[in-house]
């Protein structure tokens, strides 16, 4: 910690201690803001799951008292009828209730519509306001004497990992409002923290000054608070605040309510808690003028249209008026190591669809704060789909090296560049409070450079958004001198502030690597191979449709988006990394095998369309490159030879391949391979290249057992010392060898831990891949599986599989940034080139890698107990590969045995004669996706060069007459008049639109 964040620390603990001498003056404060009317008569009913407003009445209820358990497990719901008698004294006045279920609530209208959202999950700033936490609700501003019914809904959100997962409630009241000493509560508090802020000599007179107001205001207000003194009161604080010194710098304040969309409990709750927190952002919006907030996914909306179609009004009105921000272009905070390429388009196309046809507005801002890094393409993704602008506050969680940007330039592997900004408080539920603006102005490094930044105040994940003391505290700052003002306004504004000296400001190049929760690229592999499988199977049906429509089949467009949105979803920044809890994995897997019995359906319509109804087999290629292979069907063998996007009869095996094996070395055309008694490679010779690829007393493909510590984010993390105490090494069993007519295959039967592996190596006819196929039983807690290799070529660099292009990353361990970078994100393969020669690695389902000192280590599995518990024992099937080649990757197309590794040839039953759309005459320029447009007829086909060098190509195409190039959100840029010779620079994205 440095000094001065142990300044901070220092006085906000100084002004705790004053708050607890002052806790009379506020205890009596809030009895005179909130007057008790009455306490509630309380009957409750508990349910496992949400029952409708409407089918409330048909539960079973019971009374509760204070302190009485209402639940005793986790996520469990119940509807609360509160009753109380109203005298008549109080008609006319304005009611409110307070109230605490021990759990998340929310109060309803007599039609079940959404009100208030109520929760135990607060702020600091929240146990410090006159009511404590999310408690208040607003009932009548004009009471009528009599019976008063209330009703509130309740959810136990309560971690299904704690000993304890109950649910006590605690108080129900019914009170007055004084919206007078409420504020003149409020100013106190903003002055009695103000006076710890300002430190220092200087700020000796101001100080002496506040103590002075605050008790000539406590003093003018007296015991009985009449209005008119409370008025006065208010008027000396008020005029402390206001005057001194001007402070020139300001901050720009934007409500929010950072709500994962599943975490710590199931996407069904995080339904409810998106209602609840709505209703009160609906509610702070017509209390607070000025007050701002943001949305940032739009599939809370979907949600809440569904769910409560009155509130969602309410929320669509806000956002056309101004009140509410469209703030994020993704339809959720995605992660965005994991998802491909092209998931990531769809996050931004589906987004910002949303946007515009539900009020006709886009988002500028790409809004993630809470993803687990970034990686090195987003920036050119971004701006090819029309978002020039980046924010998150997470690079601020690094562990060993302190990010050194607030307000930055950010250059991407392409060289494109967005401006990018990162709330300098450094986080998404900032209190607001002159610790927070004075926390921002510290720690800002380019305050030297711009005079704005922005604050993002408020709590999420059930805690509701900015309660009354968030906002409150920042209606202070609009006047205040000697520190820093807030302004309330969009969170986009502040890039219009920036750019104005975007110029000054520093560049960042490449991937934004987040020095922590490495350990999401591996955890919950189960997620991670679905997701992989279903993005190849998603974009392999949209061409077959592609080609279908051409012959006279209607385009499933709404089916397939549905079924993308649904994806994304669970690309969600706490899902696929795998850190929630288990029933969202359980819920996930089993909408998965739904999604792709549904695209299965899909596919065979389209084949239906496009094949003759006989006998034949034939097979597709939905790649960008030709294919050659074996293919097995049905336990036949057949050859395939299939151009780029095209399709060709299969035809029977006819040349056997010649194996040989000789005790523990195997043989094929191309690899001479032995093992050792341990199972492991000690020597890999290629023939071809006349080259050994393990040099003496090196091995290959080691199966490792680690201890994987236990930390506090236990799924997130990897302990960076775990290399320090050596691994248990698989013990061979058993080994044998068994000959094919197109492969090899070695099965090595290994005991590990509580675990056993079987595994296949496997070589091909016609590939140069070795495959090691594997079967694990996994049984181990806090236990982490690797596949490790030292092959004999080094290199201080390791070229990555990235989305859309690839990043060469240290190998070597020496500053403190290479010792941080002990994990790294890689997707369908990585290399190490040196001298002529490399050997890449190829995974269909694995993102973890280690690269460090000759060593090159695939992460399998890992065993996490928290947030869910034993996640991913049981049996776990994968594979990866071993690709050994002259050159470098770019000579040997790594990408292209990658891509056809992970997406192989689909094969049919019935004569189809496909010829490819478009055809790209460089194996660089990679062509991705070939889909319908969202709005018209054409076909939008993605292109990207793959090798980080300029490259031209020409393309031909069949079927249409024009194609235009658009962005990555379908918009036109332009006509191509002649496709004989274009030219792309280095990792560059490119998208057309053909038009018959």
């Amino acid at each position: 910690m440095s000094l001065s964040e142990f300044a901070d620390v220092k006085n906000q603990a100084r002004f705790a201690t004053s708050y607890k001498l002052r806790e009379c003056i506020y205890k009596r404060l809030k009895k005179v803001a909130y007057k008790e009317v009455a306490k509630f008569d309380v009957e409750f009913a508990v349910t496992k799951e949400p029952v409708p407003f409407e089918k409330r009445l048909e539960l079973e209820y019971k009374p509760i008292s204070s302190y009485e358990k209402w639940s005793k497990s986790s996520y469990e719901c119940g509807w609360f009828k509160l009753t109380a008698d109203v005298p008549a004294e109080y008609e006319g006045q304005r009611l409110a209730g307070l109230a605490n279920l021990g759990s998340e609530a929310l109060f309803v209208d007599e039609n079940g519509h959404a009100l208030q959202g109520l929760s135990t999950l607060m702020a600091v700033i929240e146990y410090t306001q006159p009511a404590r936490g999310k408690s208040f609700f607003e009932i009548t501003k004009s009471a009528k004497p009599g019976k008063l019914e209330v009703w509130l809904e309740a959810g136990n959100n309560k971690k299904d990992t704690l000993r304890c997962q109950s649910a006590r409630f605690n108080y129900a009241k019914l009170v007055t409002v004084r919206d007078d000493v409420v504020e003149f509560y409020y100013d106190y508090l903003f002055l009695d923290m103000l006076r710890f802020v300002l430190n220092g000599s200087k700020n000796a007179k101001k100080r002496k000054s506040i103590v002075a107001s605050m008790r000539k205001a406590i003093k003018v207000v007296g015991k009985d608070y009449l209005p008119e003194n409370v008025q006065k009161g208010r008027e000396i604080l008020t005029k402390e605040i206001e005057s001194g010194e001007n402070f020139p710098f300001t901050l720009y304040g934007i409500g929010h309510a950072h709500l994962d969309l599943a975490w710590l409990w199931p996407i069904r709750e995080t339904q409810r808690k998106a209602i609840r927190t709505f209703a009160n952002q609906v509610r702070n919006i017509e209390k607070h003028k000025g007050y701002k907030f943001g949305v940032s996914q739009p599939q809370q909306l979907v949600w809440l249209k569904e769910m409560d179609p009155k509130l969602y009004d309410e929320v669509a009105e806000h956002i056309k008026k101004g009140n509410i921000e469209a703030q994020g272009a993704m339809w959720v905070e995605s992660d965005v190591n994991v998802p491909s390429g092209e998931s990531l388009v769809r996050q931004m196309l589906l987004g910002q669809r949303y946007w515009r046809e539900n009020f006709g507005v886009e988002a500028k801002m790409c809004w993630l704060p809470d993803v687990f890094g970034y990686n090195g393409n987003l920036p050119q993704i971004l701006l090819k789909a029309g978002i020039p602008y980046f924010s998150t506050q997470k690079m601020s969680w690094n562990e060993h090296n302190r990010f050194p940007h607030r307000s930055f330039n950010w250059v991407g592997i392409d060289g494109s560049t967005v401006l990018t900004h990162m709330p300098p408080d450094n986080t998404y539920n900032s209190e607001a409070t002159p610790f927070s603006t004075m926390h921002a102005y510290n720690y800002y490094p380019e305050k030297d450079k711009v005079d704005t930044a922005l604050l993002v105040y408020g709590i999420g994940d059930g805690g509701g958004g900015p309660g009354d003391g968030h906002i409150q505290m920042a209606k202070r700052h609009e006047n205040v001198k000697h520190i820093p003002k807030i302004e309330m306004r969009r969170a986009e504004d502040i890039f219009g502030s920036l750019e104005k000296n975007a110029h000054a400001l520093p560049k960042y190049q490449g991937e934004l690597y987040l020095e922590k929760h490495q350990g999401t690229y591996t955890s919950q592999a189960k997620i991670k191979k679905y997701n992989r499988k279903i993005e190849y199977k998603l974009q392999n049906i949209e061409y077959l449709c592609s080609l279908a429509m051409g012959k006279g089949m209607k385009y499933p467009q709404e089916e397939l988006n549905n079924i993308w949105k649904e994806v994304l979803l669970y690309q969600f920044h706490d899902i696929i990394p795998g850190s929630s809890i288990k029933r969202v994995y359980d819920e996930c897997y089993a909408r998965y095998e739904i999604l792709f019995k549904e695209l299965d359906e899909i596919k065979q319509r389209a084949l239906d369309v496009l094949s003759e109804k006989d006998d034949e087999l034939y097979a597709i290629n939905p790649t960008s490159y030709r294919v050659k292979k074996v293919v097995d069907v049905d336990g036949k063998l057949y050859e395939a030879e299939i151009p780029a996007f095209s399709s060709a009869k299969l035809n029977p095996l006819e040349e056997k391949c010649e194996f040989s094996v000789n005790g523990d070395v195997i043989e094929s055309p191309r690899y001479i391979i032995e093992f050792n008694k341990r199972g492991n490679i000690i020597r890999l010779y290629d023939k071809f290249l006349k080259s050994e690829f393990v040099e003496s007393g090196k091995r290959l493909n080691v199966l490792n057992l680690y201890r994987d510590k236990k930390l506090h984010y236990n799924a997130w993390d990897i302990d960076i010392n775990y290399t320090k105490i050596l691994p248990i090494e698989a013990k061979l069993v058993s080994a044998a060898t068994n000959i094919f007519e197109n492969r090899v295959e070695r099965s090595n039967l290994y005991a590990i831990g509580s675990s056993n592996i079987n595994q296949k190596v496997i070589l091909y006819k016609n590939s140069p891949l070795i495959d090691f196929v594997t079967t694990v039983d996994w049984n181990e807690t806090h236990k982490m599986l690797r596949a490790e290799f030292r092959p004999n070529v080094k290199s201080d660099e390791i070229t990555c599989d990235i989305q859309f292009g690839n990043i060469k990353r240290s190998t070597k361990n020496e500053t403190s940034i290479e010792k941080a970078q002990f994990e790294i994100c890689a997707h369908n393969w990585v290399d190490v080139s040196e001298d002529g020669k490399g050997l890449s690695f190829l995974t269909e389902s694995k993102y973890g890698w280690r690269a460090k000192e000759g060593l090159i280590s695939l992460n399998l599995l890992r065993s996490p107990m928290y947030p869910a518990k034993d996640a991913d024992k049981g049996i776990q099937q994968f594979s990866y590969a071993l690709y050994p080649h002259g050159g470098d990757y770019n000579d040997a197309n790594t990408q292209k045995e990658a891509t056809i590794y992970n997406n192989p040839l689909i094969i049919t039953k019935g004569s189809i004669d496909i010829e490819p759309v478009i055809t790209s005459s460089n194996e660089h320029v990679v062509i991705e996706t070939i889909k319908k447009q969202e709005e018209g007829d054409g076909l939008i086909v993605r292109t990207f060069e793959d090798s980080g060098k300029e490259k031209t190509t020409n393309f031909k195409i069949n079927g249409y007459s024009k194609i235009y190039e658009v962005n990555l959100d379908e918009k036109v840029i332009g006509e191509i008049e002649d496709l004989d010779s274009i030219t792309y620079k280095p990792f560059e994205i490119k998208s057309y639109l053909l038009k018959k």
